[in-house]
């Protein structure tokens, strides 16, 4: 299917600076002309064992072929390449050939010499498609590109042994030169294809894969699809975001491996989606409501699922990131490493974040500490919300209620310091994750696009006692910001101990 994808993509495209091209690949005799010597090398150089390197070569040097003539046998004939066919491993070895393949592709791509197709914004580069010994290969359509594609599977056919078929071409039919027999096997030869061609129609129904249908006349590749739709929905959640699009008692969202169901019955519940169960104000769980209309079950399940900005899961359909003048996914391929350390040095503001887990009052709380380059507290806040979460969840949310603060007060060339090494991490990556904590990551990548200067530290848990015992004192003392000269008794000794 992705093969025939990008040829679809290749004859459609007409505008672009930059045309593509593919080549199809047949192998002339490809098992009968793998090099023993070869074979042995690659698997040498895939770090197999010696031992079980010479077993292979054992295997394959025993072969002999004795020819019987006028009843007398004639000395044994002892081969020097090739793979018999109905040996069940020789198939796997005929793919440690092709890896070496591989491996000069990977060589040429990396040295620019030659660079695959993309069918779309967001989609992985495709340089090949290897099935056994029939392959596609992709690249630029230059002269350039197609003489090194040439110099690459020569060089491959001198190592493996192995021979494309250039000259192969496809027979040609006259049928007024056939005799009654020739037509009937033209006519066989025309009607054995119709069933090849009728399954390379790729009719695939418009829609949700979930939610969509088998059909009144499906194709085979849509009928082989369609096989995996129950094996999916008895795996798949839907991620809550805001809960705009999902409705509360027909779609998997609760995370439950035995039931992503809502299994209470409350009347409010028919037809709404899981934003009602939210405060208006705020993004967070109304525990009133959740606990007036769910049962034990559900609202436990509820307490634990984390909450997002985002209607959808795609970082790319974020409002306005997409045309924001610096993304989060440019600012990391420009090089984490330099960039931090020039703006480290350069640092006016450094903000501390910490969370803390309440698990008997199914909340958790949140410390924020501001304090200049040199260490005095200019600000100081508590967050307390309603969940019951996994300690990475709290400290991610963290960092995205620092960033909103840094933005809404306007501050510049900051320090984000956190004791949780894993959020520092996945920040750091531009790799998305389908999961609750990774919305919450792309609501912090959001929020990064809209700083010149910003960096994220690791520190130890004995570096961030300040905001820790401010977060254990948000059970008390919630939803508070204190100035410097104000800042509570819980870490007014931190805070000199901290500057001494």
């Amino acid at each position: 299917m992705v093969s025939f994808e990008i040829l679809h993509y290749l004859k459609r495209k007409q505008v672009g600076k930059d045309g593509y091209m593919a080549f199809k690949l047949d192998l002339s005799k490809a098992y009968d002309r793998v090099d023993w010597h070869f074979l042995c090398a690659m698997l040498t150089r895939l770090d197999f064992a010696d031992k079980w390197v010479r077993l292979i070569y054992g295997c394959l040097s025993m072969v002999q072929y004795k020819i019987v003539s006028s009843g007398r046998t004639l000395q044994p004939i002892m081969p020097s390449k090739g793979l018999r066919q109905e040996d069940p491993i020789f198939p796997y070895l005929f793919f440690v050939c092709a890896e070496g393949f591989l491996a000069l592709i990977r060589r040429s791509q990396d040295k620019k010499w030659i660079h695959g197709c993309k069918v779309a914004d967001g989609a992985p580069t495709m340089s090949h498609m290897l099935f056994a010994y029939d392959s596609f290969l992709y690249c630029k359509a230059t002269d350039g590109e197609d003489t090194n594609i040439l110099k690459l599977l020569d060089m491959f056919a001198t190592a493996s042994g192995q021979q494309a078929k250039f000259q192969k071409r496809i027979q040609s039919w006259d049928n007024k030169f056939l005799s009654r027999a020739g037509k009937e096997v033209l006519i066989k030869s025309v009607v054995q294809a119709l069933p090849a061609y009728t399954m390379n129609v790729f009719l695939i129904p418009a829609g949700s894969f979930l939610s969509a249908t088998l059909g009144s006349n499906p194709s085979y590749i849509w009928k082989s699809v369609f096989e995996a739709q129950e094996l999916v929905r008895v795996g798949v959640r839907r991620v809550v975001g805001n809960g705009t699009h999902i409705n509360i008692l027909s779609n998997t969202w609760l995370q439950d491996d035995v039931n992503p169901y809502i299994e209470s019955s409350h009347p409010a519940l028919v037809g709404n989606t899981v934003d009602i169960l939210m405060k208006i104000d705020s993004l967070e769980w109304d525990e009133v409501i959740v606990s007036d209309v769910l049962n034990e079950r559900d609202h436990d399940l509820v307490l634990k699922i984390p909450l997002s900005s985002l209607e959808s899961d795609a970082w790319s359909r974020v409002p306005g990131v997409a045309d924001a003048p610096m993304t989060f996914t440019s600012w990391f391929e420009e090089g984490l490493d330099s960039w931090n350390e020039a703006k480290f040095l350069e640092a006016s503001m450094i903000f501390n974040v910490d969370g803390a887990l309440f698990s008997n009052e199914r909340q958790f709380g949140v410390g924020l500490v501001a304090r200049t380059a040199v260490g005095l507290v200019l600000q100081a806040k508590t967050l307390n919300k309603v969940g019951a979460l996994q300690p990475h969840v709290v400290e991610v949310i963290g960092i995205k209620e620092t960033l909103s603060w840094i933005k809404a007060n306007g501050w510049t060339s900051v320090i984000v310091d956190s004791d949780c090494l894993k959020v520092i991490s996945d920040l750091q990556r531009s790799k998305y994750m389908a999961s609750p904590y990774s919305h919450i990551l792309s609501d912090c990548k959001a929020l990064l696009s809209d700083f010149d200067a910003i960096s994220f530290n690791f520190v130890k848990q004995s570096a961030n006692k300040i905001v820790h015992a401010l977060a254990r004192s948000s059970l008390d003392e919630a939803h508070c910001t204190f100035s410097g000269v104000s800042l509570p008794t819980v870490i007014v000794s931190l805070v000199l101990d901290d500057l001494n």
